[in-house]
């Protein structure tokens, strides 16, 4: 079976790929900024997770400006070294400095020169020494671009992201919903399909999947559809379903930007909640001249207090959206004990967030940074947002007595949002946003059910919602007859039957 690639749909070009061919031109051609004694940056540092196209960015840059292209793995250069020394290494600049105009492009580029190479006398010393010379002869207006690229830009050493060498970064931000989407209809309208292939939920579902990860659904969808149908295989839905099973995201968890798809229209209730963060975020965002002109500074810490699956996250996407920010989201699982460097990755995302303006820094289960060193390391990294614009740190907890009280002082996470559990008007309107987002249209007695969910998270409602759905699907297929698959009041009823007995056994 021949790969999928993930392909590049039509679409206006995004800020990342803009920058880089900015740059790009300026390097080759030496004409912005030649007129003003400007010196052009010998390279760049192109950030992003595994499979986000980096390498395929580089390479249309460089067919647009007509530039050779000299593609190397630095784990085969690292290779190299061990067996033959620094003349390897040499070698490739070199070939890129004999065909100008020319982009030298080095991916995985934390494997050539590790950080603290230089304090720990580590054995590649040699060859990260030889790198930084080979950067430093490649003279400004040889119209030779050195690009590197990494998934681990916080794992670099420091000396080549000096001035003068890689002293540029552009973040390449992980495929949003849109884009997700985008990328799913390209690559299944190459495959024989049977039935409906829900691409919006798949989209919905796949977040932290970058263009790779994507195509290896498509992939691993189209081996389930042969196991199940060797001659002339069609791929349905429950396909694509079962692939996500062994598909792992490859930024789910780590620290990059995406740009979220939520509306404050798509939340039910809440009303004095979002209208305090469009007063705390989106207007400082969305308006910054008239606050500069104004003398006002937006908040730098907001924090969302309330139960477990009330829509603290959907609020924090939400504020983003509407505000036109980055949003980048860390979660509290990757502070725990066995990750490798939580530290590092709290001090990585705040570059982020600086880097990307405005932008916002999702803090979701903020208490699982009270470790103490933690705890110390946040306070120092968002006293140093001070005089900065168009950055908000939004932190969620559900257990707000755990917070270092300092936390909670001026400047830090000085205002405070309590999300408290939807009333029965809101959780109607809960309801209504959910049963009409689906096909076929779902029946329900809306009034009813939101008087007899009292104490109901909007999570619980989807749950709701879902076990009925799933109801009267097994009872389509059970009965074997075709037909849309509605849940009637039956299905409603048994689904809060089912919460109700998993909430007793949670409480007692």
């Amino acid at each position: 079976m021949a790969s999928i690639h993930p392909p590049s749909p039509d679409r206006a070009a995004k800020p990342h790929e803009l920058r880089l061919q900015e740059l790009t031109r300026w390097v080759l051609s030496g004409s912005p900024g030649q007129f003003l004694g400007l010196q052009a940056p010998r390279g760049i540092l192109l950030s992003g997770p595994p499979g986000c196209g980096k390498t395929r960015l580089v390479r249309t840059a460089a067919m647009e400006c007509g530039a050779a292209f000299f593609p190397h793995e630095c784990g085969h250069l690292l290779d190299q070294f061990y067996r033959d020394g620094v003349g390897g290494l040499t070698q490739v600049f070199d070939e890129a400095r004999a065909h100008p105009p020319s982009i030298l492009f080095l991916s995985d580029v934390e494997m050539l020169a590790p950080r603290l190479v230089f304090e720990q006398g580590r054995a590649e010393l040699p060859l990260v020494a030889h790198l930084l010379k080979q950067v430093d002869c490649t003279e400004a207006g040889s119209r030779v671009f050195l690009v590197a690229a990494s998934s681990k830009p916080n794992t670099i050493a420091q000396e080549l992201r000096s001035r003068g060498r890689l002293d540029r970064e552009i973040v390449m931000p992980v495929p949003d919903r849109v884009a997700r989407k985008e990328i799913l209809e390209a690559c299944v309208r190459s495959l024989p399909v049977e039935g409906v292939i829900d691409l919006e939920s798949l989209a919905r579902i796949t977040s932290g999947f970058t263009g790779a990860d994507l195509a290896s659904i498509c992939e691993e969808a189209v081996l389930a559809a042969c196991r199940h149908q060797r001659e002339q295989p069609r791929l349905r839905m429950d396909h694509f379903l079962m692939a996500l099973r062994v598909v792992e995201g490859t930024a789910r968890g780590e620290v990059f930007l995406e740009t979220p798809n939520a509306r404050w229209s798509g939340i039910g209730g809440l009303e004095p909640q979002k209208q305090r963060l469009r007063e705390l975020i989106e207007w400082p965002i969305r308006h910054a001249e008239a606050y500069v002109r104004a003398g006002v500074s937006g908040s730098r810490g907001v924090l969302l207090s309330g139960p477990s699956g009330v829509g603290k996250t959907l609020l924090a996407r939400a504020v983003a959206s509407e505000s036109g920010a980055g949003f980048l989201a860390l979660h509290g699982k990757i502070f725990h004990a066995q990750h490798e460097d939580p530290a590092g990755t709290l001090r990585e995302a705040f570059r982020r967030v600086r880097q990307s303006a405005p932008c916002i820094l999702f803090l979701d289960h903020v208490e699982d940074l009270m470790q103490s060193y933690l705890s110390q390391h946040l306070l120092a990294e968002m006293s140093a947002l001070a005089g900065l614009r168009g950055i908000v740190v939004l932190g969620a907890t559900s257990c707000i007595d755990r917070l270092d009280p300092a936390l909670l002082g001026t400047g830090f996470f000085d205002e405070i949002i309590e999300i408290p559990l939807p009333a029965e008007n809101e959780r109607r309107e809960i309801l209504e946003l959910l049963l009409a987002s689906r096909t076929p249209k779902l029946q329900a007695d809306l009034d009813y059910l939101a008087r007899s969910t009292q104490d109901f998270t909007g999570e619980d409602l989807l749950g709701l919602c879902n076990r009925a759905s799933r109801l009267a699907l097994l009872r389509v297929l059970g009965a074997g007859a075709p037909g849309d698959a509605i849940p009637q009041p039956a299905d409603f009823e048994a689904g809060l039957d089912e919460l109700r007995r998993r909430r007793r056994r949670h409480f007692v």
